[in-house]
């Protein structure tokens, strides 16, 4: 929450973003948010099926976090979009992933939660060089891909296996 709120501290002007994806190796779009306008943060997780409350808990963890910075930052109002990506259909993550970077005003995505969400929509949010953290995914590859807006709040596998063992 607090890295995807970082993006934006030289807010000001009028509200733009490049809704297209750009080469991943161009500089990174600046997003500059009229004053008073919303920040979005997206959180592309299950909120339909079997994994709906951990979907729905990493959400109302982000409006708890949002209520307690008094629901604004540097003047603009935080706002969460929840978005369902079924968390293991790679599919809808790409679909949730599209949509979002559509939000001029996106500053960045928790989630997908699940690693095949994850591993596919990495790319769309890369290309459009918008942050995406995880707070659930482990497999180690997930962070080899060469990403450089991805991060992951939980142990890769590995780390985890050795403090097990």
């Amino acid at each position: 929450m607090v890295l995807c709120c970082a993006l934006v501290l030289a807010c000001g002007g009028s509200s733009t973003r490049q809704a297209t994806p750009t080469a991943v190796d161009a500089p990174p779009p600046s997003i500059i948010i009229a004053r008073g306008q919303p920040l979005i943060i997206g959180i592309s997780a299950p909120m339909s099926g079997d994994q709906a409350n951990l979907g729905n808990d990493i959400a109302d963890a982000a409006e708890l976090a949002i209520a307690g910075r008094g629901g604004t930052l540097l003047g603009h109002p935080l706002k969460i979009e929840r978005m369902d990506d079924h968390c293991t259909d790679a599919e809808k993550a790409v679909d949730v992933a599209r949509e979002l970077i559509k939000e001029e005003t996106l500053a960045g995505v928790v989630g997908p939660m699940c690693t095949v969400g994850a591993q596919a929509a990495n790319k769309v949010y890369e290309t459009a060089h918008i942050v995406h953290m995880s707070p659930s995914v482990t497999r180690i590859d997930v962070s080899e891909q060469g990403e450089s807006y991805f991060f992951r709040t939980a142990w890769r596998d590995d780390a985890q296996a050795a403090v097990q063992a």
